[in-house]
């Protein structure tokens, strides 16, 4: 009977050690600007950008959205594309706006834009930031989702979900304060995507 403890003991033991050894901290945003670490599929890539590599909590983050054509082939895309934007705050919790993408649907060549081989569509996107809560270097990236579209006239027309790239942005206080590094709060145009 203590001979069968002893090896419950030390199973249990081993159990817990392993489990322990599994377990690993959240991830949390270490790097101020472009990770060049985007998604890369066979016909599209996306790239965010913004001026505003360090912000004080409240004020708006503008972002650059680049969705170019990699492909060989011209490609149709909705001209409102959906893009979702989520970020990772300093403390490795995450959070998104709540959107519904849109499901499959009959573009017209009004709604679609003909995207030609190394051609980009640029869209403006807006985040406010009163009520993030924690001071540190915020990562974003930007979801890009198509359903498709039921007119054969426009192909071909592209269909699926894209991440870009991670972008840092250094979220404090109050920059009279002397909170963020003045190195960080001069503006610096969005990157374009390296190949």
């Amino acid at each position: 009977m203590k001979t069968a403890f002893i090896g419950m003991l030390m199973i249990g033991t081993a159990a817990l050690f392993c489990g322990c050894a599994s377990v690993s901290a959240p991830y949390t945003p270490t790097t101020v600007g472009s990770l060049q670490d985007q998604d890369r599929s066979e016909a599209l890539q996306v790239c965010i950008g913004t001026r505003s590599r360090c912000v004080s909590i409240g004020q708006p983050i503008e972002f650059e959205v680049i969705i170019r054509n990699t492909a060989l082939e011209p490609i149709w895309v909705p001209a409102d594309i959906d893009v979702l934007f989520t970020w990772i705050y300093p403390n490795g919790g995450r959070d998104n706006f709540m959107r519904e993408f849109q499901t499959e649907r009959f573009y017209s060549k009004d709604e679609a834009v003909l995207l030609k081989p190394g051609h980009a569509l640029v869209r403006k996107e807006t985040i406010k930031t009163y009520y993030f809560h924690r001071e540190g270097i915020t990562e974003f990236r930007a979801v890009v989702h198509s359903g498709g579209n039921t007119n054969p006239e426009l192909k071909p027309f592209w269909q699926g979900e894209i991440e870009s790239n991670g972008y840092g942005v250094l979220v404090g206080s109050e920059k009279k304060r002397g909170l963020l590094p003045a190195s960080l709060t001069e503006t610096s145009p969005a990157q374009e995507p390296t190949s």
